[in-house]
């Protein structure tokens, strides 16, 4: 399923007049970087951009650009009184490809806002628009993104698994408290995760026959949770504080310590073992 970044939701309230930000979008004052001259996206379009925030302090609170996964803008068919008075929205809707600029929105404008923003005055979003596109070549590149993703960990993943599954693996497994074994491969002898750490994982989940059944890489990003709080199955809250920062591990999970009895239909079948690939790219 193909997403588009979230935009946030902001009420009528205008910003103070700022030289700085000359050209007013909706109340909201913005300044217009770059401008080629190129079409303004179309209603169905899809605008490919990069996004920033930065606060009043000048500090970075988010950037598309560390991300494995470039954000995206649906242009809507049809404009409700919401979306229309949505200065970011407007905005991005008078960019073509090659534009950039940023707009100045006042904190208590944000009716939904993170708590880490509410310490700021105002949030500048600076965005560049790399490319507009049909929402049907988007879907299609976006497919085949995933697709080479999805190879791509395959490639990492799948000798690891053969050299398990043929008793191969040069390297002796621990086990956690409940049963559930770690081979890890790559050991960096960086630090180790604990209880409370939120971590971010590459990983790619194999049945016993070698079936795979899901993995991170098709979503172009680590998938993240937090050690003995989040709801993922028991083994991995086990397993992940045996893998260093930057290690692999193949990991067994018997089926008690993943989705039991039951499975989780319908890609799980009941009484389950099974195996990951897993790469810990960061702990926090």
């Amino acid at each position: 399923m193909w997403k588009y970044i979230v935009i946030i939701s902001l009420s009528l309230i205008a910003c103070k007049d700022d030289s700085a930000f000359p050209e007013k979008v909706n109340g909201y004052r913005y300044i217009k970087y770059t401008d080629t001259g190129n079409p303004y996206p179309e209603p169905g379009q899809v605008v490919v951009l990069d996004l920033e925030l930065i606060n009043d302090k000048g500090e970075i609170l988010d950037d598309s650009k560390n991300s494995r996964q470039t954000p995206s803008v649906f242009i809507p068919e049809k404009m409700t009184p919401e979306l229309k008075y949505n200065p970011i929205l407007c905005l991005i809707s008078n960019m073509g490809q090659g534009d950039s600029a940023m707009i100045h929105v006042p904190i208590d404008s944000l009716k939904t806002a993170p708590e880490h923003f509410r310490t700021s005055a105002y949030i500048d979003y600076r965005i560049k628009v790399h490319m507009v596109v049909e929402a049907d070549e988007y879907k299609r590149n976006l497919e085949d993104r995933n697709q080479a993703m999805d190879d791509r960990g395959y490639a990492l993943a799948e000798p690891l698994f053969n050299a398990y599954k043929e008793g191969a693996l040069d390297v002796e497994p621990k086990s956690t408290p409940s049963g559930a074994l770690v081979y890890v491969t790559t050991d960096t002898g960086n630090q180790k995760p604990q209880s409370g750490d939120a971590v971010e994982v590459d990983y790619y989940g194999f049945f016993k026959d070698g079936k795979s059944f899901d993995n991170s890489f098709k979503a172009g990003r680590p998938f993240k949770f937090v050690i003995n709080q989040s709801a993922v199955i028991r083994g991995w809250h086990e397993a992940l504080p045996l893998i260093p920062r930057g290690g692999t591990a193949i990991v067994e999970i018997p089926y008690e310590l993943a989705y039991g009895a039951d499975g989780s239909p319908p890609v799980i079948p009941p009484y389950s073992d099974l195996i990951f690939y897993i790469k810990l790219r960061t702990i926090n």
